[in-house]
């Protein structure tokens, strides 16, 4: 919200001669233009949460115990939904007040529907992760995960031969939402590895440097390696188990690879997806103040010892990989544009 007036007027000269907008979840600006400039736009949702759909209540990450009320069905969902909306009306404030400057109506509550177009909303997640409900917007095209990467992109030379000299390792990674914030976590990790006599990979951004000393003085020093970054396809195919904090781009790795996940959730959407993981029966869910060495044992030895998870996950892999998201929702803005096109008497073979 703090960068809404200047995103607005960023984008004003480029969208006012745009044939068609595309939003994000975040760019409350984009239907503020659009209502303004009469164009029309196409929105995009990244994970199933933000539906918040009253048929499946998301697992929210101040309060997760409220997803344990599913069982009560969707009326009184609906009516705790309906309280959320009121008590986070104010945080739209912002927006409400440009649009009146831009001498717009109020329009609907952009953190709710008002984030959804009316034309089209293209859920960027499988169908197997995020099932369609019954009041979910009627436009909405469910499209797959957005990969942008090969499933079959290699690993660095290093990674690679580590990965070949022995078993598949347990992968440990915070992703990009909260590899700044570890705090004990990759510690801990060491630890559990350790323990397990299991070799590990962790992920750990800036802190890489710092976790290869640790690793160096672990009495077997062979069994693990840390880096800055890595290529998840790669990498994740090729482990026992991936352990994340459950951002959507991870966990759509992870489920992409088939292996078993430990997703341990710190804030966003990451407490649903780690719920949806587990529904699936592709992993487990530890929470964050539950997170010790003896925990992740527990939980890790589970997971690796455990054939039906990992066969789930495998199935599910397979079936994320016949998807493909990025064509899917291309083809879809394509024709989109070409109907648009078409209704306004140009021919089609102007659409790009």
């Amino acid at each position: 919200m703090p960068a809404l007036r200047d995103t607005f007027y960023d984008l004003e000269e480029s969208a006012s001669a745009a044939d068609l907008l595309i939003s994000h979840v975040l760019t409350h600006a984009v239907p503020i233009l659009a209502e303004k400039y009469r164009k029309k736009w196409i929105s995009t949702v990244l994970s199933p949460m933000v539906f918040a759909s009253a048929y499946e209540p998301p697992v929210l990450a101040p309060m997760p115990w409220l997803a344990k009320l599913r069982i009560l069905g969707p009326r009184l969902n609906g009516w705790l939904f309906r309280q959320l909306k009121k008590v986070s009306r104010p945080w739209s404030a912002p927006v409400a007040e440009l649009r009146r400057e831009q001498g717009l109506p109020p329009g609907q509550d952009p953190l709710w529907e008002g984030q959804h177009s009316p034309h089209m909303v293209l859920a960027m997640f499988s169908r197997r992760f995020g099932p369609p409900q019954p009041d979910w917007p009627g436009n909405t095209k469910i499209c797959g995960f957005p990969f942008l990467d090969r499933e079959d992109e290699p690993v660095d030379a290093r990674t690679d031969a580590f990965i070949s000299a022995g078993q598949p390792p347990m992968v440990f990674t915070l992703g990009s939402s909260a590899v700044m914030a570890d705090g004990e976590f990759f510690r801990l990790a060491v630890q559990a590895a350790e323990r397990l006599n299991h070799r590990i990979v962790l992920v750990a951004g800036p802190h890489a440097a710092s976790l290869e000393a640790v690793l160096s003085r672990q009495p077997s020093a062979s069994q693990g390696i840390a880096l800055d970054w890595a290529s998840f396809p790669g990498l994740f195919a090729r482990a026992s188990v991936v352990v994340h904090s459950g951002g959507v781009g991870t966990t759509a790795q992870a489920l992409r690879a088939g292996v078993p996940q430990l997703i341990i959730p710190f804030a966003h959407d990451q407490f649903d997806n780690a719920d949806r993981v587990r529904r699936m029966g592709c992993g487990h869910v530890l929470f964050r103040k539950n997170v010790t060495e003896n925990s992740l044992v527990r939980e890790l030895e589970s997971l690796v010892s455990d054939d039906t998870i990992r066969q789930t996950a495998k199935r599910e892999g397979s079936s994320i990989r016949a998807e493909h998201g990025v064509t899917s929702a291309a083809d879809a803005i394509c024709v989109f544009v070409s109907q648009m096109k078409g209704s306004e008497g140009l021919p089609a073979a102007q659409v790009p």
